[in-house]
């Protein structure tokens, strides 16, 4: 179904053993409770503030899907608009 699947399961997996590994020859420099803080505030909760407050958009995939889940197709609207005038 997903063409690239593989390809990004191996760079994640690389990625992760490569950033694993930098961590671990220098625990003392990245093994601090702030950047811990620091990385869940970035990674969970920045994105949905910003969502929230209306900095981000929606990608032209999550609006196709959200058409496509309350039936907003822009062909039924000009079908039927062909049949009922």
């Amino acid at each position: 179904a997903f063409k690239y699947g593989r390809t990004i399961l191996v760079v994640g997996v690389v990625s992760f053993l490569i950033v694993s590994f930098a961590l671990y020859r220098d625990c003392n420099t990245f093994c601090r409770a702030e950047y811990a803080i620091f990385f869940s505030l970035n990674c969970f909760l920045v994105p949905q503030l910003l969502f929230l407050v209306g900095l981000r958009e929606l990608s032209s995939v999550e609006v196709s899907e959200i058409n496509e889940r309350e039936n907003k197709n822009v062909a039924d609207g000009l079908a039927w608009s062909y049949y009922f005038g």
